[in-house]
Order: structure tokens, then sequence, then C-alpha cells
């Protein structure tokens, strides 16, 4: 499309509204989108953030720029075109509607940075505590936890970034080639870890979330990205305890976040717990679930979920407390694994089968083999003939058992095997979260190096999700679809004469139910002033913040 087109499209568009030109000078100055900035502020007042915001910016007696329009400005921006702070600045100036980021610079959108990170619990407090009065009863019931990496374009992390410092500081030794380090993290938080991004060799942190079952974050946290999922889940136990209020409140994660000392705390907090575990490691599971013999239930719905449900009581159970195994299998993915262990053994049997040159011992063949991450499990030493191997059929008819099936662990002994497993699967609503954040809201990577900055951006992303959830449970439909429709809603600044005004082009009426949903009932058609659109959206019932003063 030509500039000419567009320009004509505009002016279509503006038909209905626009007067007659008469002067030469008139024209359409400039257009800025506007249309995600009416969706976002509604749910930004309905979750209470404009107000607590606003508190913290007076009481830091910010004159340089308006503290809870900046942070609203950098959400809006994760939201619909997610850049760096710099280029969100310019793009406030030139392409958003946002006459409130007159005057702004760089260096305020890092203080506000700085500010975020200062009221780190209040602002989360705050923002819990809304997102919990938005929720229905059985939201509050089940905390889902789960954890992702960030990983950042650097070359150090931040022990050997701390490392150079010492070497600068120590007079005893020649200074080193490379420059001091500006930002020096203690304790170290950038470190290498287990990459879920497919950057092993960069230094991460590691992002812990825990949602309630319509997928929205109630707490995050962020770790070294060398801290393992077990370590965290233990500190999540009781940064998510003031927020369980309900009389049964149920935790759920997968079973890399699990350990005695997990469960010790949920027992001694009153919960009951909903996660993962391993039948090829736990040892109840091959005492007292695996040999027993039964029938597998057919799902009500999912014809290739079938379950068996095994309780234990009494001294059968780890915990001394009543708990169910509940052994799922997949018929789709047992056949897919059955074919491929069918291939792994015959792979291994052409291994065995060679002979070797070696007389006493085994081949490289064999070698091969017992190297091998998923062949070493079909193969065990020789008691006969020492340095040799044969097929272990033990573990072969193990292996038949488990193909396709995974195992799950609970407190909740009274539900079938088919309602435990549909709860599990509520998990993929705190993955879908963790996409999105490293996706469309663009969380990585990430180019801050202090700490503090590192954690309020991550806080950015996480407020401009939650927003993302609301709004899609308000209009009844997904983000991208919002976007597809209200980009088009555009602010055009017209010139008439010696005149000069703000209007809209035309909203369809698909767009305006929308924001009927939003609570927007009526939108201004042209201004010389901005002023919000009034919503009829609720802010949520809740205590005001109690902030202290800044110094």
């Amino acid at each position: 499309m030509s500039p000419r087109e567009a320009i004509d499209d505009v002016r279509r568009a503006l038909k209905p509204r626009t007067e007659t030109v008469k002067h030469a000078e008139d024209a359409i100055l400039e257009s800025r989108t506007l249309g995600m900035r009416l969706l976002v502020t509604s749910v930004w007042r309905e979750l209470g953030l404009d107000v607590a915001l606003r508190e913290i910016g007076k009481r830091h007696r910010i004159r340089a720029f308006d503290f809870e329009r900046l942070v609203f400005g950098l959400v809006l921006n994760r939201i619909v075109d997610p850049m760096s702070k710099r280029a969100a600045n310019e793009w406030l100036h030139h392409d958003a509607f946002f006459p409130e980021a007159a005057g702004w610079d760089v260096h305020h959108f890092y203080r506000a940075l700085d500010i975020l990170h200062e009221h780190f619990d209040e602002i989360e407090n705050r923002l819990g505590e809304a997102l919990l009065a938005v929720s229905s009863e059985e939201d509050r019931q089940v905390f889902m936890v789960d954890t992702t990496s960030l990983f950042f374009e650097a070359l150090q992390n931040d022990a050997e970034i701390a490392a150079l410092a010492e070497a600068w500081d120590d007079v005893s030794v020649r200074a080193p080639i490379r420059p001091r380090p500006r930002v020096v993290n203690d304790p170290v938080l950038r470190m290498q870890g287990h990459n879920k991004d497919g950057h092993p060799g960069d230094p991460q942190v590691v992002l812990a979330s825990v949602c309630l079952r319509n997928g929205l974050v109630i707490r995050h946290r962020v770790y070294p990205g060398n801290t393992n999922d077990r370590t965290i889940a233990q500190d999540l136990v009781s940064v998510v305890q003031p927020l369980a209020q309900a009389p049964a409140r149920v935790w759920v994660s997968d079973g890399g976040m699990t350990s005695q000392k997990l469960f010790d705390a949920l027992a001694a907090g009153g919960w009951h717990w909903l996660v993962a575990d391993s039948p090829r490691k736990s040892a109840v599971a091959k005492a007292h679930v695996l040999p027993l013999v039964g029938r597998y239930t057919k799902h009500p719905t999912k014809a290739q979920y079938s379950f068996r449900r095994v309780l234990l009581e009494g001294e059968l159970s780890p915990m001394g407390r009543p708990e169910a195994m509940v052994v799922v299998r997949n018929a789709l993915e047992r056949e897919r694994q059955l074919t491929r262990q069918a291939r792994h053994l015959e792979e291994v049997r052409e291994a065995l089968a060679k002979k070797s040159r070696v007389k006493a011992g085994h081949g490289k063949a064999v070698c091969a083999v017992v190297d091998h991450p998923s062949l070493k499990r079909y193969v065990t030493e020789s008691e006969k003939r020492p340095g040799h191997y044969v097929l272990d059929t033990g573990a072969i008819r193990r292996e038949e058992q488990l193909a396709g099936t995974r195992m799950l662990r609970t407190t909740l002994t009274d539900m079938p095997g088919w309602e435990l497993f549909e709860g599990y699967q509520l998990l993929q609503a705190v993955e879908r979260n963790h996409r999105e954040l490293k996706g469309p809201l663009a969380l990585r990577p990430a180019y801050h190096r202090s700490a503090e900055r590192i954690r309020a951006h991550v806080m950015l992303a996480v407020i401009a999700g939650n927003c993302v959830r609301r709004l899609e449970s308000h209009a009844g439909c997904l983000i991208a679809d919002l976007r597809k429709h209200f980009d088009r809603l555009q602010a055009h600044r017209i010139r008439n004469g010696t005149r000069e005004r703000w209007e809209t082009n035309l909203v369809s009426k698909e767009d305006r139910e929308v924001l009927k949903r939003l609570g927007i009932a009526t939108l201004a058609e042209r201004w010389t002033q901005w002023r919000e659109p009034v919503t009829s959206l609720r802010a949520a019932p809740i205590q005001a913040l109690a902030l202290p003063e800044a110094q």
C-alpha cells in the first residue's frame, strides 16, 4: 500500500465526522494507536494498580514524571509491542497515543524500575489480593507452581564478575586486562544452570510462578540461575501460606519440585497436594503400586487415557496420612513407546551378538550400548562372565509395564482418578503463562545487569501477563485477536484552519461490544484535551496498602 493510499483510507474512515476542507493547509497531521490503551486501562483500574502506584509516587515526591503513568506506559508497551526501556520511551512519544509522556527521558524509566523494586512486596501484595478478589472460590483453592529460566546475553556470570572486581581491588597484584565491572551483584544472581531455552552456556535466572486455577499469577520470585526446583518449592510454601485462606487448599506441582521437606512443610501448613511422582524411582510405587494387578478405568471423555488408583493408608503411606497413587496410562503414547522400545532392543541384541576381539571383556559395540542414555537400561553385567553384558529381562518387563504411564501422588483420596488427572493438567496454565512471558511479552533475553532491575523487569512482565488474563476473561477471546482488532483503533490529530483536534476512526459494532464488556459504554469521538473514558468495572474490594514513607 502506497502512502497516498494509506492517507485515502484514513480519510474514508474519518469522512462521517470530518468537515469539508476549506483551507489549503487542512491536513491529518499524525495518527497514533489508541485501542489497546483503552482495554488495558479498564483492567488496570479493576486491579487497583492505579491507586497503589499513585500512592507510591506521592510518597516519593516525584515531580519529574508521573510514576503511575510511566509504569502503565511500560506495561502497555509490553502488551502491545514489547521493546527496551529506551525504545519504549520513543514508542510512547511517537507511536502510541500517550500525551502524559511529554518530557519523559530514558533515565526516568530506570528510576521507575528502582522504585518498583523498592516497593516490590507492597505492590505484589496489592496485586495478589486484587487477583484473589476477582477470582472465584474454586479458583482460590488451587495453587499451581512451576519454574522456567530466563537467559541473558552476557559473557560472564555474576560469580566471575565478582572475582574480576575483587582482583581489581587487590592492590598487591597487577590490575587485570579487563576494565573493572560497574555492576557487581552480591549475592550472585545471573548464573549458569539447567536452561529450558536452549542456551546452556549463558547466565540465567530462574523464575518461579504461583498461579491460581484461572491462570492469574499471585506470587512470583526470581532465584539465582543455579538454584534447583526443590529448594525453590520449599521457599514458596512460606511465600504462599499467607494467601491460602481457603479451608481446603491444594498444592499442584510437577515431580521435579517434590521432596520430603516439601511434604513436611505442606502437611504442617494444612495443605493437600497433587504432584507427579516417578514410577521408576519411587520406592513406594515399586513396593505397593506397580506389583498390584487390576483393571484400568477409562476416562469418561478422553478414550486414550485410563487410570488405576491405589489407596495407601497407615504404615503403607510415606507421610503417615492417607494418600492415593494414581497410575495414568496413555494408550497412544504407550504404543509409541513400545515401538521405540522394540527398535532399541533390536539394536542392543545386534551389539551383544558381535564378537569381541578382546578375549576378556566386551567390544566397542557393547561399550556404545552401555554408555547410551536410553539403551543402557536394557543390559546388565553377566554374573558368570565378568566384563560381559547380557539382556536384563527384569528391566525389559518393567519398561514394557511402564510404557505410556505416569504416576500422580495426592492426599485427595476421595476423588476419582480421572478428576485428579484433570486437576494436574491445570499446570498447563502456568506453562502457558511462561510461554507468553518469553514469547509475545518478550521477557527474554534480558539485558539488565543489576539484580534490582532484573527483578523489576520481571515484575513488569508479570503485571502485563495478569492484565492479559483479565482482558481475555472479560472479552471472551485471546489477546492476539484483541490486538488484531484494536490496533486499528487510532487517534488522529487533524488541523482544520487554525484549529487542531484529535479524532478517532469509526469503531465497529463488534469492537463496541468488547468495550462494553470491559465497562466502557461511551468513547469520545473528538477532543482537544484527553480524558480517560469512564469504566463501569469496579476495583477489587481489598484493603489499602500501608506503604512506608520514602526516605
